[in-house]
């Protein structure tokens, strides 16, 4: 890293310079480059291009700004966050070819898109790196338990606002609406966090609930819980999870996720850079259906992807059983099973299986009736 940064204020000398009878423009990077946040959920890539590749006045309204010829400049690459780790992160980072164009967009600083939602925009200088919101998000949040199934948002609004501000409530429910048990609750500050553990064991709902920390360990137990399929949550996700493949080199997730909603209600996307695949969980088995039997392509910054169930696209899950021995299910066992001897009981000597067929010799009944001494032996073997 250290050589790289030596290299920058040479590399900064070549600016205006001529390379081949072309002159050529050098800068940093993050000079061109723009932190936009607090933009309505409806934008999308495109409405972000339109937005910041046009001046004039713009408004979000159906989900699509309005047009205007004159431009702010060449944007370069807009780039988004992934929403792996928290569904509600809102910002990207706008890139133009030149900073002078960077400097013109910042007018759209404060431009409120929707009613009292003003929009921030900052040059993104890496040195006074605003810290992320969702920095300390698990500090920040409790995991409530053992929650009645009549038990709503209102309810626990009710019982958990009495520690502090409040930011977000997230609560599944099932078909009927009714809760699964379980939510989490983000406060604005980590020390109401802290203080609304104090609700733990507080009777809600004729129900005895648990209050804990949102950190992994609670994020854990989730995948422990059974889903209305009779199914773990991992193997209940894995049956709304769809596998894609032919993916465009440097995929984004959070380009990947803007273009499948459209389609489909996706809750989670993880790309695999090195495979050029992704796997897809829905919010449901329906919704995960919608898309494999979505009977026109999917196409994706050039590429058709293609679409498999997860878990079968040609690779089993689980190594396959290895194939019977032949001689079909039941093979008779060569050794004669003996019950182990018991306390107090004699193992009982094993008697020899009959066979149903005849000795080569009939013995007579002289000999039957009495058997050779040692002495008869030796005659016969001196004779």
């Amino acid at each position: 890293m250290c050589a790289i940064q030596e290299s920058v204020p040479p590399a900064l000398t070549k600016d205006k310079k001529r390379v081949r009878e072309q002159e050529v423009a050098v800068h940093l990077a993050w000079k061109s480059t723009l932190y936009v946040t607090n933009f309505p959920e409806t934008a999308d890539d495109a409405g972000i291009r339109e937005l910041f590749g046009n001046v004039g006045d713009l408004s979000f309204q159906d989900g699509t700004p309005s047009d205007s010829d004159i431009q702010y400049g060449t944007i370069f690459e807009v780039r988004w966050p992934s929403k792996k780790f928290k569904s509600t992160r809102r910002f990207c980072y706008v890139q133009f070819v030149s900073p002078t164009s960077a400097q013109n967009a910042l007018q759209l600083h404060g431009r409120e898109l929707e009613p009292n939602q003003p929009m921030n925009v900052f040059i993104s200088n890496p040195e006074r790196k605003k810290e992320r919101t969702d920095q300390d998000a698990n500090e920040r949040e409790i995991y409530v338990a053992g929650l009645s199934k009549f038990t709503n948002k209102a309810d626990l609004d009710k019982v958990f606002k009495t520690y502090g501000t409040i930011k977000e409530i997230r609560m599944t429910t099932d078909e009927k609406g009714h809760s699964k048990g379980f939510a989490f609750i983000e406060y604005e500050q980590e020390k109401d966090a802290l203080a609304a553990l104090n609700a733990n064991n507080h009777d809600l709902k004729k129900r005895r609930i648990a209050v804990t920390l949102a950190d992994s360990r609670g994020k854990a137990r989730q995948r422990n819980l059974v889903a209305d399929s009779g199914l773990s949550a991992v193997a209940d996700a894995r049956t709304r999870s769809v596998r894609i493949s032919n993916l465009p080199i440097a995929t984004q997730e959070g380009l990947l996720q803007q273009t499948l909603e459209k389609i489909a209600a996706v809750k989670r996307v993880e790309v695999f850079v090195d495979k050029q695949e992704a796997v897809v969980e829905l919010e449901s088995a329906a919704e995960a259906g919608k898309l494999l039997l979505r009977s026109e392509p999917i196409i994706f910054n050039g590429n058709t992807l293609n679409l498999a169930e997860e878990g079968r696209d040609g690779a089993p899950l689980r190594p396959a059983a290895p194939p019977p021995k032949a001689g079909g299910l039941f093979v008779p066992r060569t050794a004669v099973s003996r019950p182990r001897a018991g306390l107090g009981h004699a193992r009982k000597p094993v008697q020899q299986a009959k066979t149903s067929e005849k000795p080569s010799f009939q013995p007579s009944g002289k000999l039957q009736a009495q058997g050779k001494g040692q002495d008869d032996f030796r005659k016969m073997l001196g004779s």
